[in-house]
C-alpha cells in the first residue's frame, strides 16, 4: 500500500527497536494511541526507609515491553528498593498483561483504518476507512473496492472494430426479436442456396 508523503508515520519507538507502524496524527508526532500513552517514569518503594527507586514504565503493547518491566520490578525487589507487597501486586499486574495479548491489536492490519486526523472524523460514513491511500477521500473496510464491469470477448471485439454500446444494445434487441424458440411441429424452411442463417448468442 502506497501512503501518501503527507501522511507520516508514527515516531514512537518500541522496546526492541521497531517503530510504530501507524500513521501518526496530524501535526504531532505519534499515532493517536502512542499521543495518548507513552513511557512514563515511575516512583517506587515510597515507603521504605530508604529513597524511592524510580523505573521507566514502558507502554505495555507487546511481550517484550511486558518482559522488560518484569525485569526492572526483579530489579528493585532482589536490591531491596521494593517491598513485597508493591513488587506482588506489580508483578500481578503485568501477569494480566500479559494474558490479554492474544486479544489485543494496538496496530490495525491497514494504515488507513487508523484516525490521523481528528477533526475529520464526523466526516467518515459507516464501512468506510477515516482516509484512503489512493487520493479518495475514504476506502471501503471490506477491502473491496467496486471495480468496472467485465465484458464478455464479443463485446471487446465489437468495440475493436468501432461498434459503440448504443449499436451492441440494438444488435441485442435485433436477435431477440428474431431468434426465437423453433416450432418443433413448423416445416423447416426453405433457404436460398448458398445462404446460411444462424442466430449468434448474446453480446
Amino acid at each position: 500500500m502506497r501512503i501518501p508523503k503527507d501522511i507520516r508515520r508514527c515516531q514512537h519507538i518500541k522496546v526492541n527497536g521497531a517503530q510504530c507502524g501507524s500513521p501518526a496524527l496530524k501535526n504531532q508526532r505519534y499515532c493517536l494511541f502512542h499521543h495518548s500513552h507513552r513511557p512514563r517514569v515511575v516512583r517506587m518503594g515510597r515507603n521504605l526507609k530508604q529513597t524511592a527507586a524510580a523505573i521507566r514504565l514502558p507502554v505495555l503493547e507487546d511481550a517484550n515491553s511486558i518482559q522488560v518491566a518484569v525485569m526492572q520490578v526483579t530489579r528493585l525487589l532482589l536490591g531491596g528498593q521494593l517491598d513485597h507487597k508493591t513488587a506482588s501486586l506489580t508483578l500481578y499486574a503485568l501477569q494480566i498483561a500479559s494474558s490479554n495479548l492474544a486479544r489485543l491489536s494496538f496496530e490495525a492490519d491497514k494504515p488507513t483504518r487508523i484516525v490521523v486526523d481528528r477533526s475529520t472524523v464526523a466526516e467518515t460514513p459507516l464501512g468506510y476507512t477515516p482516509w484512503s491511500a489512493h487520493g479518495k477521500a475514504h476506502d471501503s473496510e471490506s477491502g473491496e473496492e467496486e471495480r468496472p464491469p467485465q465484458h464478455s470477448m464479443a463485446r471487446v471485439l465489437l468495440h475493436q472494430l468501432g461498434m459503440t454500446d448504443e449499436d451492441i444494445a440494438r444488435l441485442k434487441r435485433e436477435e431477440e426479436e428474431g431468434c426465437e424458440e423453433p416450432d418443433e411441429d413448423a416445416p423447416p424452411a426453405t433457404l436460398p442456396a448458398g445462404n446460411i442463417q444462424a442466430c449468434y448468442g448474446p453480446v
